[in-house]
């Protein structure tokens, strides 16, 4: 088993030194998700895009989408960390670097998706780290992440035709 992750942590570097930053000076931001790949036990982090995770998991156990992915129940979501204080959520809804809208329904298919991933997603400090500011950040699920794009949507539909937003996370 030690062997297969080290298989992986070696792809997961190899693809992070492809990667190229669009902003010179920063760093190309690979987000992280915390998952428990086998039943009791430890946490993984795996990093890439949502699919990349959930492909990786299923690598590290050909059974883990079946058990995992989309499946809200008590039993196999990853407990909670520290408090149950809300997210939130500081929405700006102008578009200052004329950034072209996205749309709606898209947006709404991503947060049904993300409400049913399961594991915690992170991101590690860094200045000129494009996902995240100075402090490293661990979000209790892709729960959080959905309600952050729910209340896009909600707030920026209200005030323009299509959705162009900032987003900040705080916690109360």
């Amino acid at each position: 088993m030690a062997r297969l992750q080290a298989f992986f942590l070696l792809a997961l570097c190899k693809q992070a030194f492809a990667l190229m930053a669009p902003i010179p000076a920063y760093v190309a931001f690979l987000p992280g998700c915390q998952v428990r790949a086998v039943p009791g036990g430890p946490l993984v982090t795996l990093t890439g895009t949502v699919h990349d995770v959930q492909k990786r998991a299923t690598q590290l156990n050909p059974n883990w989408a079946a058990k995992y992915t989309g499946n809200n129940s008590t039993d196999n979501r990853i407990e909670s960390h520290g408090s149950n204080k809300r997210t939130d959520f500081s929405v700006t809804c102008d578009n200052p670097h004329g950034w072209f809208g996205a749309n709606p329904a898209f947006i709404d298919n991503g947060i049904r998706y993300l409400s049913g991933v399961q594991g915690r997603p992170t991101n590690e400090a860094g200045p000129g780290n494009c996902g995240r500011d100075s402090k490293p950040k661990t979000l209790d699920s892709f729960g959080s992440i959905a309600d952050g794009a729910r209340h896009v949507l909600e707030t920026c539909l209200r005030e323009l035709d299509s959705v162009h937003s900032a987003i900040r996370y705080n916690r109360v």
